[in-house]
């Protein structure tokens, strides 16, 4: 039986900033304004009301329904966890930027021949938002790249819960039984694709949030230029 325990906890003076930690019975999860500790048959959430926490919810339960499972493979519960915190974060990113997208292009259309004071607050708005963005959405691509540049945490990850080490070097496998190793590598590289998959899809949203910055910041310079011109 697993169990998500939501829990009023605050970590302790915690900078933004996206990271995904490997211990040894656990994994620290830390996107946002999601912070977790998942384990082998548990997670818990710190702080689950805040938004990251509820969508990291509102994505895990479905998945750990058997009925949702299509006659798939069962994944262990510490993988759909972390997937669902990925996802979770990937999907609010992608909903952050399809939201502010058509009213960065609707502004840039009318702009700069209808100068008003409500237009330009609204573009100097969107401008403070698609910042915000970029930001966000570049941390976590650096995470997915931190994690896809070492194998060595990958691995970790796959050994948690079985009869198995890392070699000297932390380059090979070495479990007790024969099938645990071949699990854990099959494990392997479906966590490397998984995160290749999230890393694909932060990128489009980062260089998205990116190019409309630019546009908008371009816009404001040509603003700029008229009006010391008029």
């Amino acid at each position: 039986m697993y169990s998500v325990d939501c829990s009023l906890w605050y970590v302790f003076k915690i900078c933004y900033m996206v990271m995904t930690q490997v211990r040894e019975h656990a994994i620290l999860l830390n996107l946002g304004s999601l912070r977790a500790i998942a384990m082998q048959e548990r997670v818990l959430i710190f702080d689950y009301n805040r938004k990251g926490g509820k969508a990291f919810i509102d994505t895990l339960l479905p998945r750990l329904n058997p009925r949702n499972m299509n006659g798939g493979p069962c994944m262990p519960f510490m993988i759909e966890a972390v997937e669902a915190a990925l996802l979770s974060r990937v999907q609010r990113l992608e909903q952050r930027l399809m939201y502010i997208e058509p009213r960065v292009q609707a502004l840039l259309e009318v702009l700069p021949n209808r100068l008003t004071a409500d237009i330009l607050e609204q573009l100097r708005i969107s401008k403070q938002t698609l910042v915000e963005l970029s930001s966000r959405a570049g941390a976590f691509r650096q995470m997915l790249l931190d994690l896809l540049e070492d194998p060595h945490e990958i691995r970790r990850i796959c050994i948690m819960g079985r009869n198995c080490r890392l070699s000297k070097g932390n380059e090979d496998l070495e479990c007790s039984v024969p099938l645990e190793k071949q699990i854990a590598e099959e494990e392997e590289e479906e966590i490397e694709m998984l995160l290749e998959n999230y890393l694909q899809r932060c990128e489009s949203c980062h260089g998205q949030s990116e190019r409309l910055l630019d546009s908008a910041k371009e816009m404001e310079d040509s603003i700029a230029v008229n009006l010391r011109s008029g």
